[in-house]
């Protein structure tokens, strides 16, 4: 098969090329398309091109319809923007619960705010992002994920953690997934148990994915009530918690869960959602949390006891009480029961 449209950032392969071939490049572009994202080969990092029109913004009536369409025009098929893109669906969300049609104009607090978003959005267009997340020579390549949710939206980030033989330790951002919560209200720990299930299926496809054989794998959350969860039979749960407890016992190991405190989860940031200026200098984000850069990684903290805690109890199905018929001969018991 001959390959056409082909570019690549290795000087000896195009020295090596023939005009002919196809439509080959003979220089290493700045950038080149890659699977909807920009690939500067030159650097080998990946990068965005969002168009977001500031003047239309500022001059015409924002509606629903227009914010739908600037949502739209992120493309980030890899979760490396997650939290910014997390941004702009809260936006649209609470346009559906508000009720608007699609040209109705938004409330003058939301356009302020998403003014402002789409105002900084073209900050993500300087974003570099290194394609390459490994470490040449690694002894040791390790897969850690994080988990986290609020009452707003919750999500899961990967990260690949690789030690090479001199000690050197190197930690990246591989993908994320985001999801917004529903309206109708949820409870924190199930929304938590819901990232858990998203972390699972990532972790999974990831793994699967890759086709390289990770040293260990590490799934992280700062719920200890989807710790305890994770740790119990399913059949003793009710039947939300209960699902998704199964579908992630069948998808991961339960020895791979540990916790980790909240201010160093990073999927808090996609729970939360960071505005696009702001992305850039996140080292929690693009790196993971600074303990992963220890030689030796070990969960953070202990988990406290949960076991009075009313929304870790209540997801359990109450024991069912058998009744028991006493038969009595004689009038012995009477003077018992009128006592």
């Amino acid at each position: 098969m001959e390959l056409h449209k082909w570019s690549s950032n290795c000087k000896e392969l195009l020295a090596n090329s023939e005009a002919s071939d196809g439509d080959v490049s003979l220089t290493i572009p700045d950038e080149t398309k890659a699977l909807g994202l920009l690939w500067r080969p030159q650097k080998d990092s990946l990068a965005f091109s969002v168009s977001a029109n500031v003047d239309t913004c500022e001059s015409c009536k924002i509606t629903k319809r227009s914010v739908l369409s600037t949502t739209a025009r992120i493309f980030d098929p890899l979760g490396l923007i997650s939290p910014v893109v997390t941004k702009a669906k809260l936006v649209m969300q609470e346009l559906w619960r508000l009720k608007l049609d699609w040209n109705d104009s938004l409330p003058i607090q939301l356009e302020s705010q998403w003014k402002r978003f789409v105002t900084f959005l073209s900050t993500i267009n300087t974003l570099n992002i290194p394609r390459y997340v490994f470490l040449d020579y690694a002894l040791k390549i390790e897969l850690h994920g994080f988990a986290d949710a609020s009452e707003k939206a919750y999500g899961a980030a990967i990260y690949v953690r690789c030690l090479s033989n001199s000690g050197e330790i190197s930690t990246n951002l591989l993908c994320s997934k985001s999801r917004i919560a529903p309206l109708k209200s949820v409870t924190i720990p199930r929304l938590e148990l819901c990232a858990a299930v998203l972390l699972a299926k990532l972790a999974q496809k990831t793994i699967t994915s890759m086709k390289i054989s990770f040293h260990s794998t590490v799934l992280w959350t700062d719920s200890t009530i989807v710790l305890a969860w994770i740790q119990k039979d399913p059949s003793v749960l009710k039947p939300f918690v209960r699902n998704r407890v199964s579908a992630i016992q069948n998808l991961t190991e339960v020895s791979a869960w540990q916790h980790v405190p909240s201010k160093e989860n990073s999927a808090d940031i996609i729970s939360r959602g960071i505005d696009p200026e702001k992305i850039q200098d996140c080292n929690l984000w693009w790196f993971g949390p600074s303990f992963l850069q220890d030689h030796s990684v070990v969960s953070p903290c202990v988990c406290s006891d949960i076991n009075d805690n009313e929304l870790y109890q209540r997801e359990f199905k109450k024991t069912p009480i058998d009744p028991v018929c006493l038969v009595v001969q004689g009038q012995e018991v009477l003077p018992i029961i009128n006592n």
